[in-house]
């Protein structure tokens, strides 16, 4: 399970794009709009999910610390630095 202390960002592959929550997000001057084009998620996010992209889809859950987890298939959660 994720940690308070850390800066946590929903990242959902649709059809369409991705669609990006800040569901927790302190110490950080990070800022993401709500949905990206299929090839315009922001590389702080991108490179993360590339890789939590070839891990089974859970269960078992799957967290990668100072990476992030994948929820469900196209659900995953990013982890990004406090400052």
């Amino acid at each position: 399970m994720y940690k308070q202390d850390k800066n946590v960002v929903r990242v959902v592959r649709q059809d369409t794009g991705w669609e990006v929550m800040t569901l927790s997000m302190s110490g950080s001057d990070h800022s993401f709009k709500s949905m990206y084009g299929p090839d315009d998620l922001p590389a702080e996010l991108r490179t993360p999910v590339s890789v939590l992209e070839v891990l089974p889809v859970p269960p078992p859950p799957n967290d990668i610390e100072g990476l992030g987890r994948r929820i469900g298939e196209d659900i995953f959660w990013v982890y990004l630095p406090t400052w």
